[in-house]
């Protein structure tokens, strides 16, 4: 596809659409999308949104002063190419979307969210929402973007190559509040978390996986855990082709750019990036500037009850009931069917290593982001280097950052002790024609089982271990631990 036509400055493509009802395209249609607002108009007609060809830039629910509540469901799919699908709302506006069913038959996309990415503070629908996915290439996915969703996940996936795969959401600050419920058949995830990647779940609720003939490079059952990014925009601006990027980057004004340091509600200035585009089909030969800051937090991921159910399935590396760092407060329960596992099994977690995360300085980009019109081309914008910092309890939120003879802390109120841990039963049962190559732990690799929880091993059927069987783990458990074989 030609890009831009010699000696002009504008850019082809289609700058900011707006269906008004029905509205379909077809995958042997190849069109370029800058931005598509799919809900955009008050008095559009109820209908479905169906997307099978054509390259998105940027998709969003809506950019008027209505809540986007008109699209019946979402079809994906086809030759479609998403460099990020999230169904949320612009960024100037804070208005509710619905959480539409969305339904994926193919196509591409680098990141694939359920709600927003651009708008942390929008209003939130308290609604349930639900994703059909057969096939499709995937880089992340996960139940919610920035936004929150006030109710329950569904997914059910089919045929999907997935790099990263959560369950539930990414922002802690803006935790998935209902269950969590994962079906997924014949699919390739290279790393798999039934849970959210950040955010703690309400107590009461369950994350559930039934997974049948997928490939897992890693399994984790619970919540991932690390360092969490709440993402604030700071500008916006569609007046020029370029700009002073490293203005609001070394600004040391929160209002307006970044300043390291600690803010109520959003967590701790760490890190920004931005984003230029051409701007409603290069409107006045202008781009879209926007600069982000990203608030970090430390989050446990905690999850409560659960379960997973995996049949026939491979996993190339290890097996965990739990998270990798998240947190679990309740009883999991793992039963693994004619599976064969090339590491080791864990009833629970995976690690208690404390994370960090990198802190960028008040400071000029090294290289600026630029659009050159004479050749249509973008130089990519390169940050100034980051220095990293390990989460601990030095300092305090007033003063988050500490340099000491020991490294580079930045301050958390989040207990480490109980990184990974489990506080509650743990029960895994391996049968069928199991096998295992490595060891099987009734406990985690690293993180402790707390509380008074029994720990449970169940080996039956044709399961082989070509390694060891422990009723405990690698790190500790206060509880009873048992080992149990059966015909």
């Amino acid at each position: 596809m030609a890009q831009k036509a010699n000696g002009s400055t504008r850019m082809p493509g289609i700058g900011i659409f707006r269906p008004r009802g029905w509205f379909e395209v077809t995958n042997t249609c190849l069109a370029h999308f800058y931005e598509f607002e799919y809900d955009n108009t008050s008095n559009k007609a109820l209908a479905p949104l169906i997307l099978q060809g054509g390259l998105y830039e940027q998709i969003v629910s809506t950019n008027q002063n209505a809540d986007a509540t008109h699209t019946r469901y979402i079809h994906l799919g086809g030759n479609a190419w998403f460099k990020m699908f999230n169904n949320g709302v612009h960024s100037d506006k804070d208005k509710k979307t619905a959480h539409t069913p969305i339904s994926v038959t193919g196509g591409d996309y680098d990141r694939f969210y359920l709600t927003g990415m651009f708008r942390p503070t929008a209003y939130v629908m308290s609604d349930n929402a639900e994703c059909y996915i057969s096939g499709g290439r995937f880089g992340e996915v996960a139940g919610a973007g920035q936004e929150q969703i006030d109710g329950n996940v569904t997914w059910k996936i089919d045929r999907a190559d997935i790099d990263n795969f959560y369950g539930g959401g990414i922002n802690a600050a803006k935790p998935i509040t209902g269950n969590v419920s994962v079906t997924i058949a014949n699919s390739y995830v290279d790393q798999y978390c039934g849970g959210p990647k950040f955010g703690d779940m309400t107590a009461g609720k369950t994350v559930t996986t039934v997974a049948s003939a997928c490939t897992f490079g890693t399994y984790f059952g619970a919540g991932y855990g690390g360092t969490s990014f709440n993402r604030i925009r700071k500008q916006n601006l569609t007046n020029s082709a370029n700009y002073d990027f490293s203005s609001w980057a070394s600004s040391g004004n929160d209002g307006a750019g970044y300043r390291r340091g600690y803010y109520a509600n959003n967590g701790i200035a760490t890190n920004f990036e931005y984003e230029l585009f051409a701007y409603a089909g290069f409107a006045d030969n202008n781009n879209v500037g926007r600069f982000y800051v990203n608030y970090a937090s430390l989050s446990l991921a905690v999850t409560h009850d659960v379960s997973s159910t995996l049949s026939g399935c491979t996993v190339t590396g290890n097996f965990y009931g739990g998270g990798n760092l998240g947190k679990v407060e309740g009883s999991i329960t793992s039963m693994l069917t004619d599976c064969t596992i090339g590491g080791n099994v864990y009833g629970a977690g995976f690690s208690a290593s404390v994370p960090s995360v990198d802190v960028m300085p008040q400071s000029d980009y090294i290289v600026e982001p630029y659009y050159n019109g004479a050749i249509g081309a973008y130089t990519i914008g390169v940050p100034p280097d980051a220095v990293t910092y390990t989460w601990s309890a030095k300092g305090s939120n007033n003063s988050p950052f500490t340099e000491d003879g020991d490294g580079n802390w930045i301050h958390t109120d989040a207990d480490l002790t109980t990184l990974g841990t489990v506080n509650g039963n743990i029960s895994i049962t391996l049968g069928g024609a199991t096998a295992v190559t490595g060891s099987v732990f009734g406990g985690g690799e690293e993180s402790a089982v707390t509380g008074d929880g029994n720990v449970q091993v169940i080996l039956k059927e044709d399961t082989r271990v070509l390694g060891n069987v422990y009723g405990g783990d690698q790190g500790r458990v206060d509880g009873n631990t048992s080992v149990i074989l059966k015909d």
